[in-house]
Protein backbone atom coordinates (compact mmCIF):
# COMPACT_ATOMS: atom_id res chain seq x y z
CA UNK A 1 0.00 0.00 0.00
CA UNK A 2 1.77 2.89 -1.13
CA UNK A 3 0.63 6.46 -1.14
CA UNK A 4 0.88 7.81 -4.59
CA UNK A 5 1.42 11.46 -5.79
CA UNK A 6 -2.49 12.50 -5.63
CA UNK A 7 -2.93 10.32 -2.07
CA UNK A 8 -3.93 12.65 0.63
CA UNK A 9 -2.79 10.35 3.60
CA UNK A 10 -0.41 11.89 5.75
CA UNK A 11 3.19 11.75 5.28
CA UNK A 12 4.60 10.30 7.98
CA UNK A 13 1.90 7.25 7.69
CA UNK A 14 4.34 5.82 5.28
CA UNK A 15 7.99 5.36 6.39
CA UNK A 16 8.68 3.73 3.28
CA UNK A 17 9.13 7.11 1.54
CA UNK A 18 12.09 7.89 3.76
CA UNK A 19 13.85 4.55 4.04
CA UNK A 20 13.86 1.72 1.19
CA UNK A 21 15.63 -1.31 2.76
CA UNK A 22 18.65 -0.16 4.59
CA UNK A 23 19.38 3.47 2.46
CA UNK A 24 17.61 6.71 2.55
CA UNK A 25 15.19 6.88 -0.48
CA UNK A 26 17.24 10.14 -1.54
CA UNK A 27 21.00 8.86 -1.59
CA UNK A 28 22.27 9.31 -4.26
CA UNK A 29 23.69 6.01 -4.28
CA UNK A 30 20.95 4.15 -5.37
CA UNK A 31 21.15 2.50 -9.19
CA UNK A 32 18.62 2.95 -10.79
CA UNK A 33 18.12 -1.15 -10.72
CA UNK A 34 17.66 -0.69 -7.08
CA UNK A 35 15.06 2.09 -7.15
CA UNK A 36 13.03 -0.43 -9.70
CA UNK A 37 13.73 -3.61 -7.16
CA UNK A 38 14.19 -1.58 -3.41
CA UNK A 39 13.47 -5.53 -1.97
CA UNK A 40 16.50 -6.21 -3.24
CA UNK A 41 17.32 -8.25 0.52
CA UNK A 42 19.83 -10.79 -1.09
CA UNK A 43 21.86 -10.90 -4.28
CA UNK A 44 22.44 -13.79 -5.72
CA UNK A 45 25.99 -14.40 -7.68
CA UNK A 46 25.58 -16.34 -10.71
CA UNK A 47 27.75 -16.69 -13.82
CA UNK A 48 26.70 -13.77 -16.37
CA UNK A 49 26.85 -16.91 -19.79
CA UNK A 50 24.18 -18.59 -17.97
CA UNK A 51 20.64 -18.17 -19.59
CA UNK A 52 19.00 -17.88 -15.97
CA UNK A 53 21.17 -14.87 -14.50
CA UNK A 54 18.88 -12.89 -14.59
CA UNK A 55 17.18 -13.48 -11.18
CA UNK A 56 19.14 -11.95 -8.88
CA UNK A 57 16.65 -10.64 -6.19
CA UNK A 58 14.77 -11.97 -3.53
CA UNK A 59 11.70 -10.58 -2.89
CA UNK A 60 9.49 -10.56 0.16
CA UNK A 61 6.13 -12.11 1.56
CA UNK A 62 6.54 -14.35 -1.42
CA UNK A 63 7.84 -16.93 0.15
CA UNK A 64 9.21 -18.25 3.39
CA UNK A 65 12.54 -18.21 3.96
CA UNK A 66 14.83 -20.39 6.17
CA UNK A 67 18.10 -20.02 7.07
CA UNK A 68 20.85 -23.28 7.73
CA UNK A 69 23.67 -21.82 9.48
CA UNK A 70 26.73 -24.41 10.08
CA UNK A 71 29.45 -21.68 11.73
CA UNK A 72 31.80 -21.91 9.20
CA UNK A 73 30.80 -21.07 5.77
CA UNK A 74 27.39 -19.38 7.23
CA UNK A 75 27.13 -17.86 11.23
CA UNK A 76 24.50 -18.02 13.16
CA UNK A 77 25.17 -14.09 14.00
CA UNK A 78 25.55 -13.32 9.94
CA UNK A 79 22.02 -15.40 9.73
CA UNK A 80 20.14 -13.20 12.37
CA UNK A 81 21.53 -10.36 10.82
CA UNK A 82 19.93 -10.83 7.54
CA UNK A 83 16.45 -12.02 9.31
CA UNK A 84 16.88 -8.78 11.17
CA UNK A 85 17.33 -6.93 7.70
CA UNK A 86 14.27 -8.69 6.23
CA UNK A 87 11.79 -7.64 8.65
CA UNK A 88 13.36 -4.12 8.94
CA UNK A 89 12.87 -3.79 5.29
CA UNK A 90 9.39 -5.57 5.11
CA UNK A 91 8.60 -3.05 7.66
CA UNK A 92 10.02 0.10 5.79
CA UNK A 93 7.12 -0.63 3.34
CA UNK A 94 4.32 -1.39 5.11
CA UNK A 95 1.56 1.72 6.16
CA UNK A 96 1.43 1.44 9.91
CA UNK A 97 -0.78 -1.25 11.24
CA UNK A 98 -0.45 -3.15 8.63
CA UNK A 99 2.43 -5.66 9.61
CA UNK A 100 2.33 -8.04 12.35
CA UNK A 101 5.09 -9.63 14.04
CA UNK A 102 5.31 -13.02 15.74
CA UNK A 103 8.90 -13.65 17.15
CA UNK A 104 10.33 -16.46 18.90
CA UNK A 105 13.58 -17.03 19.96
CA UNK A 106 14.15 -19.84 23.21
CA UNK A 107 17.69 -20.24 22.47
CA UNK A 108 18.95 -16.78 23.56
CA UNK A 109 15.67 -15.75 25.50
CA UNK A 110 14.70 -12.89 23.53
CA UNK A 111 17.86 -11.52 22.27
CA UNK A 112 18.09 -12.16 18.82
CA UNK A 113 15.09 -9.49 18.20
CA UNK A 114 17.49 -6.36 19.21
CA UNK A 115 16.19 -3.50 18.33
CA UNK A 116 12.78 -5.42 17.74
CA UNK A 117 12.60 -5.43 21.66
CA UNK A 118 11.41 -2.31 22.31
CA UNK A 119 8.65 -2.82 20.41
CA UNK A 120 6.97 -4.78 23.02
CA UNK A 121 6.57 -1.51 25.37
CA UNK A 122 5.82 0.83 22.65
CA UNK A 123 3.43 -0.80 20.58
CA UNK A 124 2.51 -4.23 21.62
CA UNK A 125 -0.14 -4.35 18.92
CA UNK A 126 2.93 -5.28 16.34
CA UNK A 127 4.74 -7.92 18.02
CA UNK A 128 2.64 -9.52 19.29
CA UNK A 129 2.70 -8.60 23.08
CA UNK A 130 6.47 -9.94 23.36
CA UNK A 131 8.89 -12.05 22.65
CA UNK A 132 8.10 -16.14 22.74
CA UNK A 133 10.83 -17.62 24.58
CA UNK A 134 9.28 -20.26 26.51
CA UNK A 135 7.19 -23.84 25.00
CA UNK A 136 3.96 -22.97 26.12
CA UNK A 137 4.50 -19.37 24.80
CA UNK A 138 5.62 -20.59 21.45
CA UNK A 139 2.56 -22.48 20.84
CA UNK A 140 -0.22 -20.34 21.74
CA UNK A 141 1.40 -17.74 19.63
CA UNK A 142 1.17 -20.20 16.77
CA UNK A 143 -1.78 -21.26 17.29
CA UNK A 144 -3.41 -17.40 17.20
CA UNK A 145 -1.11 -17.31 13.78
CA UNK A 146 -2.64 -20.41 13.22
CA UNK A 147 -6.27 -19.66 13.72
CA UNK A 148 -5.77 -15.85 11.81
CA UNK A 149 -4.64 -17.63 8.84
CA UNK A 150 -7.86 -19.60 9.36
CA UNK A 151 -9.74 -16.50 9.74
CA UNK A 152 -8.65 -14.84 6.65
CA UNK A 153 -8.78 -17.96 4.62
CA UNK A 154 -12.23 -18.03 5.65
CA UNK A 155 -13.37 -14.58 5.76
CA UNK A 156 -11.70 -13.05 2.95
CA UNK A 157 -9.69 -15.24 0.13
CA UNK A 158 -12.57 -17.58 0.08
CA UNK A 159 -12.40 -19.11 -3.53
CA UNK A 160 -12.15 -15.72 -5.32
CA UNK A 161 -8.48 -14.26 -4.21
CA UNK A 162 -5.48 -16.20 -4.90
CA UNK A 163 -3.72 -13.97 -2.46
CA UNK A 164 -4.37 -11.04 0.49
CA UNK A 165 -2.56 -8.48 -2.26
CA UNK A 166 -5.22 -9.52 -4.55
CA UNK A 167 -7.69 -8.90 -1.78
CA UNK A 168 -6.55 -5.44 -0.17
CA UNK A 169 -6.43 -4.69 -4.20
CA UNK A 170 -10.37 -3.97 -3.99
CA UNK A 171 -11.71 -0.75 -4.00
CA UNK A 172 -13.48 0.17 -0.86
CA UNK A 173 -11.74 -2.93 1.44
CA UNK A 174 -9.70 -2.05 4.36
CA UNK A 175 -6.35 -3.98 3.95
CA UNK A 176 -5.41 -6.62 6.17
CA UNK A 177 -2.38 -6.40 7.60
CA UNK A 178 0.68 -9.11 6.27
CA UNK A 179 2.27 -11.07 9.30
CA UNK A 180 5.56 -12.22 9.70
CA UNK A 181 6.74 -15.22 12.17
CA UNK A 182 10.71 -15.03 13.08
CA UNK A 183 11.46 -18.34 14.60
CA UNK A 184 15.27 -17.60 16.13
CA UNK A 185 17.04 -20.92 17.18
CA UNK A 186 15.14 -23.43 15.71
CA UNK A 187 13.82 -25.72 16.89
CA UNK A 188 14.84 -24.54 20.79
CA UNK A 189 11.74 -24.46 22.88
CA UNK A 190 9.47 -26.16 20.56
CA UNK A 191 7.21 -29.16 20.96
CA UNK A 192 6.24 -31.38 18.54
CA UNK A 193 2.63 -29.56 18.18
CA UNK A 194 3.96 -26.96 17.72
CA UNK A 195 6.47 -27.69 15.10
CA UNK A 196 3.08 -29.68 13.33
CA UNK A 197 1.88 -25.99 13.77
CA UNK A 198 5.07 -23.99 12.09
CA UNK A 199 4.79 -26.20 9.19
CA UNK A 200 1.01 -25.75 8.72
CA UNK A 201 1.85 -22.33 8.82
CA UNK A 202 4.49 -22.55 6.24
CA UNK A 203 2.77 -25.03 3.83
CA UNK A 204 -0.30 -22.39 3.83
CA UNK A 205 0.57 -18.92 5.32
CA UNK A 206 1.66 -17.39 2.11
CA UNK A 207 -1.69 -16.73 0.54
CA UNK A 208 -2.72 -15.60 3.27
CA UNK A 209 -0.21 -12.93 3.96
CA UNK A 210 1.75 -14.55 6.27
CA UNK A 211 5.51 -15.41 5.61
CA UNK A 212 8.36 -17.29 7.89
CA UNK A 213 11.53 -16.47 8.72
CA UNK A 214 13.16 -19.33 10.46
CA UNK A 215 17.05 -19.24 11.71
CA UNK A 216 17.98 -22.87 12.36
CA UNK A 217 19.84 -23.63 15.26
CA UNK A 218 23.41 -24.52 13.91
CA UNK A 219 23.13 -27.94 15.42
CA UNK A 220 20.57 -28.80 12.12
CA UNK A 221 22.93 -27.78 9.30
CA UNK A 222 23.83 -31.59 9.07
CA UNK A 223 20.49 -32.30 7.58
CA UNK A 224 21.36 -30.87 4.15
CA UNK A 225 24.59 -31.77 2.66
CA UNK A 226 25.79 -29.93 -0.67
CA UNK A 227 27.90 -30.66 -3.24
CA UNK A 228 29.95 -29.22 -6.08
CA UNK A 229 28.20 -29.51 -9.31
CA UNK A 230 28.24 -27.83 -13.10
CA UNK A 231 30.49 -25.23 -12.81
CA UNK A 232 32.67 -23.84 -10.36
CA UNK A 233 31.29 -22.60 -7.13
CA UNK A 234 27.81 -24.11 -7.74
CA UNK A 235 26.37 -26.33 -5.95
CA UNK A 236 23.69 -28.73 -5.89
CA UNK A 237 21.55 -30.11 -2.85
CA UNK A 238 21.89 -33.67 -1.30
CA UNK A 239 20.99 -35.55 2.40
CA UNK A 240 22.57 -35.51 4.92
CA UNK A 241 22.96 -37.45 7.96
CA UNK A 242 20.78 -35.46 10.20
CA UNK A 243 20.61 -32.75 12.89
CA UNK A 244 23.04 -33.63 15.92
CA UNK A 245 21.44 -33.49 19.26
CA UNK A 246 17.63 -33.49 17.84
CA UNK A 247 14.65 -33.56 20.08
CA UNK A 248 13.00 -36.78 20.36
CA UNK A 249 10.27 -35.79 18.15
CA UNK A 250 11.76 -34.57 15.30
CA UNK A 251 11.69 -36.07 11.73
CA UNK A 252 12.06 -34.58 8.02
CA UNK A 253 8.05 -34.65 8.39
CA UNK A 254 8.34 -31.35 10.48
CA UNK A 255 11.14 -29.11 8.96
CA UNK A 256 9.95 -25.52 7.86
CA UNK A 257 9.16 -25.39 4.21
CA UNK A 258 10.88 -22.51 2.46
CA UNK A 259 13.66 -21.10 0.02
CA UNK A 260 17.08 -22.39 2.34
CA UNK A 261 19.87 -20.31 2.61
CA UNK A 262 22.92 -22.49 3.75
CA UNK A 263 26.65 -22.31 4.43
CA UNK A 264 29.03 -24.05 1.70
CA UNK A 265 32.52 -23.65 0.63
CA UNK A 266 33.18 -20.90 3.03
CA UNK A 267 30.27 -18.66 2.21
CA UNK A 268 26.18 -18.63 2.19
CA UNK A 269 24.58 -20.20 -1.05
CA UNK A 270 21.03 -20.08 -2.24
CA UNK A 271 18.78 -21.60 -4.42
CA UNK A 272 17.71 -20.42 -8.61
CA UNK A 273 16.20 -23.08 -11.07
CA UNK A 274 18.18 -23.46 -14.43
CA UNK A 275 16.31 -22.92 -17.47
CA UNK A 276 14.78 -24.40 -19.58
CA UNK A 277 15.52 -27.51 -17.53
CA UNK A 278 14.26 -26.41 -14.07
CA UNK A 279 16.72 -27.76 -11.96
CA UNK A 280 17.70 -26.70 -8.80
CA UNK A 281 21.29 -25.27 -8.29
CA UNK A 282 22.67 -23.57 -5.61
CA UNK A 283 24.48 -20.47 -5.88
CA UNK A 284 27.12 -18.03 -3.93
CA UNK A 285 24.98 -15.09 -2.62
CA UNK A 286 25.26 -12.18 -0.82
CA UNK A 287 23.01 -11.23 2.31
CA UNK A 288 22.20 -8.08 3.27
CA UNK A 289 22.16 -6.46 6.85
CA UNK A 290 20.87 -3.40 8.22
CA UNK A 291 22.89 -0.49 10.38
CA UNK A 292 21.52 -0.34 13.88
CA UNK A 293 21.52 2.97 13.33
CA UNK A 294 18.99 2.90 10.38
CA UNK A 295 17.01 -0.19 11.60
CA UNK A 296 16.28 1.89 15.12
CA UNK A 297 14.77 4.40 12.89
CA UNK A 298 12.96 2.14 11.04
CA UNK A 299 11.15 0.90 13.86
CA UNK A 300 10.70 4.00 15.99
CA UNK A 301 9.08 5.82 13.20
CA UNK A 302 6.43 2.49 12.00
CA UNK A 303 5.76 2.45 16.12
CA UNK A 304 5.26 6.16 16.19
CA UNK A 305 3.08 6.00 13.01
CA UNK A 306 1.39 3.27 14.08
CA UNK A 307 0.19 4.77 17.55
CA UNK A 308 -1.07 8.15 15.71
CA UNK A 309 -3.51 6.14 13.71
CA UNK A 310 -4.23 4.02 16.83
CA UNK A 311 -4.88 7.20 19.00
CA UNK A 312 -6.95 8.48 15.95
CA UNK A 313 -9.28 5.65 15.95
CA UNK A 314 -9.25 5.60 12.11
CA UNK A 315 -7.72 3.39 9.39
CA UNK A 316 -5.16 4.67 6.62
CA UNK A 317 -8.54 4.95 4.12
CA UNK A 318 -10.62 6.46 6.58
CA UNK A 319 -7.92 9.33 7.27
CA UNK A 320 -8.36 9.86 3.45
CA UNK A 321 -11.60 10.67 3.90
CA UNK A 322 -11.09 12.57 6.89
CA UNK A 323 -8.50 15.01 4.77
CA UNK A 324 -10.33 16.01 2.20
CA UNK A 325 -13.64 16.17 3.93
CA UNK A 326 -13.88 19.72 4.53
CA UNK A 327 -16.07 19.21 7.61
CA UNK A 328 -14.41 16.50 9.10
CA UNK A 329 -10.79 18.85 8.35
CA UNK A 330 -12.24 21.71 10.23
CA UNK A 331 -13.82 19.67 12.94
CA UNK A 332 -10.68 17.85 13.64
CA UNK A 333 -8.29 21.10 13.62
CA UNK A 334 -10.80 23.17 16.13
CA UNK A 335 -10.53 20.03 18.57
CA UNK A 336 -7.01 19.53 18.28
CA UNK A 337 -6.61 23.06 19.09
CA UNK A 338 -8.56 23.22 21.60
CA UNK A 339 -7.33 19.81 23.46
CA UNK A 340 -3.89 21.09 23.26
CA UNK A 341 -4.51 24.69 25.09
CA UNK A 342 -6.31 22.15 27.87
CA UNK A 343 -3.42 20.20 28.00
CA UNK A 344 -0.96 23.76 28.06
CA UNK A 345 -3.31 24.93 30.91
CA UNK A 346 -3.47 21.93 32.74
CA UNK A 347 0.79 22.01 32.61
CA UNK A 348 0.56 25.41 33.35
CA UNK A 349 2.04 26.87 30.62
CA UNK A 350 1.28 30.07 28.34
CA UNK A 351 2.34 29.55 25.05
CA UNK A 352 2.77 32.94 23.16
CA UNK A 353 1.05 31.41 19.51
CA UNK A 354 0.48 28.44 18.07
CA UNK A 355 3.89 27.43 16.52
CA UNK A 356 4.63 24.80 19.32
CA UNK A 357 0.97 23.46 18.51
CA UNK A 358 2.41 22.78 14.72
CA UNK A 359 4.78 20.41 16.38
CA UNK A 360 2.66 19.09 19.10
CA UNK A 361 0.95 15.40 19.28
CA UNK A 362 -2.09 16.71 19.63
CA UNK A 363 -1.93 17.94 15.82
CA UNK A 364 0.12 14.54 14.92
CA UNK A 365 -2.96 12.47 16.39
CA UNK A 366 -4.76 14.28 13.55
CA UNK A 367 -3.52 12.35 11.15
CA UNK A 368 -3.28 15.28 8.75
CA UNK A 369 -1.06 18.00 7.63
CA UNK A 370 -2.70 21.29 8.12
CA UNK A 371 -1.14 24.51 7.05
CA UNK A 372 -0.80 27.82 9.39
CA UNK A 373 -3.69 29.73 7.38
CA UNK A 374 -5.75 27.06 8.50
CA UNK A 375 -5.02 27.49 12.01
CA UNK A 376 -5.18 31.11 12.10
CA UNK A 377 -8.73 31.36 10.68
CA UNK A 378 -9.70 28.90 13.44
CA UNK A 379 -7.99 30.34 15.79
CA UNK A 380 -9.75 33.66 14.86
CA UNK A 381 -13.18 31.41 15.29
CA UNK A 382 -12.29 29.72 18.18
CA UNK A 383 -11.57 33.32 19.22
CA UNK A 384 -15.21 34.87 18.11
CA UNK A 385 -17.31 32.22 19.34
CA UNK A 386 -16.12 32.25 22.84
CA UNK A 387 -13.71 29.72 23.15
CA UNK A 388 -10.61 30.98 23.72
CA UNK A 389 -9.46 34.41 24.55
CA UNK A 390 -6.15 35.94 23.13
CA UNK A 391 -3.93 38.85 23.58
CA UNK A 392 -1.47 39.52 26.81
CA UNK A 393 -2.62 43.10 27.19
CA UNK A 394 -5.22 44.56 24.81
CA UNK A 395 -8.04 41.70 23.00
CA UNK A 396 -6.27 40.00 20.47
CA UNK A 397 -9.67 38.83 18.01
CA UNK A 398 -6.91 37.04 15.57
CA UNK A 399 -6.18 34.80 18.53
CA UNK A 400 -2.92 34.21 17.25
CA UNK A 401 -1.22 35.45 20.09
CA UNK A 402 -1.43 34.50 23.91
CA UNK A 403 -3.95 32.11 23.26
CA UNK A 404 -6.21 30.69 26.38
CA UNK A 405 -9.28 29.17 26.51
CA UNK A 406 -11.70 30.51 27.87
CA UNK A 407 -14.08 28.15 30.54
CA UNK A 408 -16.78 27.20 27.53
CA UNK A 409 -13.10 26.22 25.76
CA UNK A 410 -12.37 24.09 28.90
CA UNK A 411 -16.06 22.85 28.75
CA UNK A 412 -15.35 21.09 25.03
CA UNK A 413 -12.59 20.25 25.85
CA UNK A 414 -13.10 17.91 28.90
CA UNK A 415 -16.64 16.80 27.83
CA UNK A 416 -15.06 15.33 24.39
CA UNK A 417 -17.30 16.88 22.22
CA UNK A 418 -15.62 17.13 18.95
CA UNK A 419 -18.47 17.06 16.29
CA UNK A 420 -19.68 19.44 13.85
CA UNK A 421 -23.41 19.72 15.45
CA UNK A 422 -21.30 20.35 18.80
CA UNK A 423 -19.67 23.41 17.53
CA UNK A 424 -23.03 24.63 15.71
CA UNK A 425 -24.78 24.13 18.76
CA UNK A 426 -22.55 26.56 20.52
CA UNK A 427 -21.71 28.88 18.32
CA UNK A 428 -24.11 31.35 20.12
CA UNK A 429 -25.75 32.14 16.58
CA UNK A 430 -29.41 33.78 16.95
CA UNK A 431 -32.36 33.68 14.78
CA UNK A 432 -34.66 31.11 15.99
CA UNK A 433 -32.50 27.61 14.52
CA UNK A 434 -29.95 26.21 14.28
CA UNK A 435 -27.41 25.92 10.91
CA UNK A 436 -26.71 22.38 9.83
CA UNK A 437 -24.56 21.75 6.94
CA UNK A 438 -23.91 18.02 8.04
CA UNK A 439 -26.78 15.59 8.33
CA UNK A 440 -30.17 15.54 9.30
CA UNK A 441 -30.99 16.81 13.07
CA UNK A 442 -33.58 16.22 15.88
CA UNK A 443 -35.64 18.64 18.25
CA UNK A 444 -37.58 17.71 20.96
CA UNK A 445 -37.95 14.12 21.89
CA UNK A 446 -39.07 11.94 20.13
CA UNK A 447 -42.58 11.93 20.25
CA UNK A 448 -42.26 15.72 18.53
CA UNK A 449 -39.10 14.47 16.48
CA UNK A 450 -38.55 17.02 13.34
CA UNK A 451 -35.87 16.78 11.04
CA UNK A 452 -34.37 18.18 8.00
CA UNK A 453 -32.18 16.75 4.99
CA UNK A 454 -30.57 16.50 2.04
CA UNK A 455 -30.29 20.40 2.06
CA UNK A 456 -26.93 22.21 1.21
CA UNK A 457 -27.64 24.61 4.18
CA UNK A 458 -30.58 24.42 6.48
CA UNK A 459 -31.79 26.89 8.96
CA UNK A 460 -34.60 25.09 11.28
CA UNK A 461 -37.21 26.27 13.16
CA UNK A 462 -40.17 25.01 14.94
CA UNK A 463 -42.68 26.00 12.21
CA UNK A 464 -40.74 24.99 9.34
CA UNK A 465 -39.75 21.69 9.20
CA UNK A 466 -41.75 19.15 8.33
CA UNK A 467 -42.64 16.72 11.03
CA UNK A 468 -42.32 12.32 11.62
CA UNK A 469 -45.37 10.57 11.00
CA UNK A 470 -46.22 8.55 14.52
CA UNK A 471 -44.61 5.28 14.99
CA UNK A 472 -41.52 6.05 12.44
CA UNK A 473 -39.46 8.16 14.87
CA UNK A 474 -37.47 5.24 15.61
CA UNK A 475 -36.61 4.72 12.06
CA UNK A 476 -36.14 8.23 11.33
CA UNK A 477 -33.79 8.72 14.06
CA UNK A 478 -31.21 5.29 12.69
CA UNK A 479 -31.49 6.65 9.19
CA UNK A 480 -30.90 9.81 10.79
CA UNK A 481 -27.79 8.83 12.26
CA UNK A 482 -26.49 6.59 9.49
CA UNK A 483 -26.37 9.28 7.54
CA UNK A 484 -24.71 11.62 9.72
CA UNK A 485 -21.90 8.84 10.08
CA UNK A 486 -22.16 7.97 6.14
CA UNK A 487 -18.49 10.02 5.29
CA UNK A 488 -16.96 7.54 7.37
CA UNK A 489 -18.11 4.39 6.48
CA UNK A 490 -15.34 5.04 3.59
CA UNK A 491 -17.72 4.01 0.08
CA UNK A 492 -17.07 4.79 -2.52
CA UNK A 493 -18.35 8.21 -4.47
CA UNK A 494 -21.33 5.69 -6.01
CA UNK A 495 -21.91 3.86 -3.08
CA UNK A 496 -21.95 6.94 -1.07
CA UNK A 497 -24.68 8.57 -3.22
CA UNK A 498 -26.53 5.54 -3.32
CA UNK A 499 -26.81 5.06 0.23
CA UNK A 500 -27.61 9.01 0.86
CA UNK A 501 -30.31 8.70 -1.77
CA UNK A 502 -31.86 5.61 0.07
CA UNK A 503 -31.79 6.72 3.40
CA UNK A 504 -33.37 10.52 1.94
CA UNK A 505 -35.86 8.23 0.15
CA UNK A 506 -36.98 6.76 3.70
CA UNK A 507 -36.78 10.66 5.71
CA UNK A 508 -38.99 11.78 3.26
CA UNK A 509 -41.29 8.61 3.82
CA UNK A 510 -41.73 8.96 7.54
CA UNK A 511 -42.51 12.41 6.98
CA UNK A 512 -45.27 12.66 4.47
CA UNK A 513 -48.80 11.91 5.99
CA UNK A 514 -49.17 8.05 4.91
CA UNK A 515 -45.59 6.75 4.62
CA UNK A 516 -45.35 4.43 1.73
CA UNK A 517 -43.78 0.91 3.70
CA UNK A 518 -43.66 -0.58 0.66
CA UNK A 519 -41.28 2.09 -0.58
CA UNK A 520 -39.09 2.26 3.11
CA UNK A 521 -38.52 -1.53 3.18
CA UNK A 522 -36.83 -1.40 -0.41
CA UNK A 523 -34.94 1.70 0.18
CA UNK A 524 -33.99 0.58 3.70
CA UNK A 525 -32.89 -2.95 2.46
CA UNK A 526 -30.69 -1.02 -0.32
CA UNK A 527 -28.84 1.11 2.72
CA UNK A 528 -28.22 -2.24 4.22
CA UNK A 529 -27.11 -3.65 1.14
CA UNK A 530 -24.71 -0.99 1.08
CA UNK A 531 -22.89 -1.44 4.18
CA UNK A 532 -23.27 -5.07 4.46
CA UNK A 533 -19.85 -5.37 2.82
CA UNK A 534 -18.24 -3.09 4.98
CA UNK A 535 -19.37 -4.45 8.42
CA UNK A 536 -18.67 -7.88 6.81
CA UNK A 537 -14.78 -7.59 7.28
CA UNK A 538 -15.45 -6.71 11.19
CA UNK A 539 -12.98 -10.04 11.63
CA UNK A 540 -10.19 -10.81 13.87
CA UNK A 541 -7.12 -8.69 12.61
CA UNK A 542 -9.37 -6.33 10.50
CA UNK A 543 -9.08 -3.28 12.85
CA UNK A 544 -12.36 -0.55 13.94
CA UNK A 545 -12.39 1.95 12.48
CA UNK A 546 -15.54 1.57 9.29
CA UNK A 547 -15.93 -1.55 10.37
CA UNK A 548 -17.06 -1.02 13.31
CA UNK A 549 -19.51 1.77 12.55
CA UNK A 550 -21.09 -0.18 9.90
CA UNK A 551 -21.77 -2.73 11.95
CA UNK A 552 -23.14 -0.68 14.51
CA UNK A 553 -24.83 1.24 11.79
CA UNK A 554 -26.74 -2.24 10.75
CA UNK A 555 -27.40 -3.05 14.20
CA UNK A 556 -28.94 0.35 14.33
CA UNK A 557 -31.46 -0.05 11.29
CA UNK A 558 -32.27 -3.49 12.38
CA UNK A 559 -34.13 -2.89 14.94
CA UNK A 560 -35.88 -0.69 13.95
CA UNK A 561 -39.91 -1.61 14.56
CA UNK A 562 -42.35 0.37 12.38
Amino acid sequence: MRPGEDSCLAPFAFPQDTYIGDRLAADPAHSSRERAFPRSLMRRKVLPHRPWADLPWLDLCDTNLVFMPDGPSLSYAEAMAAAQGVVTDQMSKSAPNRLKITWIDALHSGRSAGAFLHLAESNSLIIDGQVWTDPGGIESALLRVADRMAVIERTCLKNEFTHLDAYNAQPGVAPEAHQVVVVAGYPAGFRETSAQLLRQIAQNGVRAGICLIVVMDTSMAPILGTTDAIAPSYAQLTDGPGPVNAPDWWSPAVLPLGEFVLGHSGRPYARVITAPQGEAVWVPCELRSTPEAVQTAIISGYARASRRLAESGLSPRELDIKRIDPTARTVSLRSAMIGWLHEQDAANRFPPGWDDFVRSDAMQRTGITYTFAEIAKQAAYLCEQGYLVAGSDSPDTTGLSFPRLTSKGGDMAMSGSASADDFAANSGRSGGGTTNNYAPVFHGDVNDTQIAWNNHHVTQTQETVEQVTPGFEELAQAVARTLARLPRFGLSAEDAEDASTSADTILVEVASPSPDRGRIRRSLAALRGILLPVAAQAGPGAGGGSHDLAKAALDDLRRVDY
